[in-house]
């Protein structure tokens, strides 16, 4: 029997069809504490990507670092895009919910003393890092936080999808006075971003059909942005986000000395129109192009691929 084309368009309208969830396109309701159900939660899980750099072609892990790691051993699922694009997505330690404040929150302190040569090995790889302006890709409700920063004297804002882990004044790439306000005087410096803020902006679902269940208890996230930034905790069991001392990663540590760094964070949440998007970033690795919206992208070729080759062959027969 030959199957004609319109023969098989009647099939083909005949069949079951099944759907398929695409990551990036479902939305997800956040809710307040005392508000969660099937349709809402509180949390907001905060996934760490691999780090990479402009300056050199190998990425590195995010444990590679001597950052603060999770207690959470169960990975987050990924889809075809993550795998084939080598993502490596780890839950992070920062913790935060839905409609809760955070302020200067402490994540960890990691210590190191001049007698441990380990130590001294961690220290040389936050430098080499910093170095190289090797920088984070972190992941909120499947979307890129973006880093917004000012160029050109002040006068423009561009936005990234990534945001340093720190910099080194250096006299013919100097990326630290941009962004903490240092003295050009003060090469080869190293200042560790061990604070970082972040901000929500989310659409209320009080007059929203999806929201009936929480109304203005909940919402779904808009966008995410974080600030890094290089803060001196004096202390480390009373950390105070309000002090701007820079913190200086020492080119050398004594036999008897020990120094310790705080990593902290402060979370906020903001009610946004639906229709609010944060500027375009200034590189060609745009928001669209995410590590979600590629990977989605790579799912959809994946998956289309057979399905294009099974009705070529189909015709042909």
């Amino acid at each position: 029997m030959v199957i004609t084309p319109h023969v098989l368009c009647v099939l083909l309208v005949l069949m079951p069809i099944k759907g398929h969830y695409l990551s990036g396109l479902a939305p997800v309701n956040y809710c307040k504490a005392g508000a969660e159900s099937e349709k809402c939660k509180k949390e907001i899980p905060l996934y760490v990507n691999r780090l990479n750099s402009e300056e050199s072609f190998i990425p590195f892990e995010y444990h590679h670092f001597d950052f603060c790691l999770s207690n959470d051993t169960q990975l987050p699922v990924e889809n075809l895009g993550h795998v084939g694009f080598g993502e490596q997505i780890q839950p992070s330690p920062y913790k935060i919910n839905f409609l809760e404040n955070v302020s200067c929150q402490t994540v960890c302190t990691k210590s190191y003393k001049g007698s441990d040569t380990e130590s001294k090995k961690k220290l040389n790889l936050l430098k080499n890092g910093m170095t190289l302006f090797y920088q984070h890709h972190w992941i909120i409700d499947n979307m890129p936080t973006v880093w917004c920063y000012l160029v050109n004297e002040g006068s423009k804002s561009y936005c990234s999808t990534g945001f340093p882990m720190g910099c080194q004044i250096r006299m013919n790439f100097d990326t630290c006075t941009p962004i903490v306000n240092t003295s050009p005087s003060q090469v080869g410096t190293y200042f560790l971003f061990n604070h970082v803020d972040i901000n929500i902006i989310y659409h209320s679902g009080g007059s929203e059909e999806w929201g009936v269940a929480f109304g203005d208890n909940g919402g779904r996230i808009i966008s995410v942005k974080v600030k890094p930034a290089s803060i001196n905790h004096q202390n480390p069991q009373k950390p105070d986000c309000s002090v701007r001392k820079l913190l200086k990663i020492p080119n050398y540590l004594a036999t008897d000395e020990t120094f310790n760094i705080v990593y902290t964070y402060n979370f906020g949440l903001k009610c946004g129109k639906k229709s609010f998007s944060p500027p375009p970033p200034p590189r060609p690795d745009p928001f669209w192009l995410s590590s979600g919206r590629r990977g989605l992208f790579l799912e959809v070729g994946g998956l289309s691929t057979p399905s294009s080759i099974f009705t070529d062959n189909t015709l042909h027969k």
